[in-house]
């Protein structure tokens, strides 16, 4: 049995520009929930999705063994731009038999919940 875990990341958002790369106790937003995934006892690996080059620049930096998936534009933009698009997507690029699909915005979040 595969559990791959998804985090979705804008380049940028309407409300709050490059929030997933944005400082949030001395790291980009991302990293914590990421870092959650990474240490995640059940899943077996973790991907990043996104149209961003700055951003998947950023990704690896923190997270250079991360899957990163270069999202296409029309995906994330417009009124589409879902995470259940991201999901819909996703499913036809990696194979899995579960996918924990992880928001950047729940910064609290920790491996212990996911492993729960």
């Amino acid at each position: 049995m595969k559990i791959v875990a998804l985090i979705p990341l804008k380049g940028n958002s309407k409300s709050i520009p490059r929030k997933n790369i944005e400082n949030f106790a001395g790291k980009p937003l991302f990293y914590w929930v990421t870092a959650a995934a990474v240490d995640c006892k059940l899943i077996d690996e973790v991907y990043i999705s996104t149209p961003s080059h700055t951003v998947a620049n950023v990704v690896t930096e923190y997270f250079p063994a991360v899957h990163l998936l270069n999202e296409p534009e029309h995906i994330s933009q417009g009124k589409g731009a879902t995470t259940v698009a991201v999901a819909k997507w996703f499913a036809k690029q990696v194979e899995f038999d579960y996918v924990v699909t992880i928001q950047a915005t729940s910064p609290f979040l920790t491996s212990s919940d996911l492993d729960g």
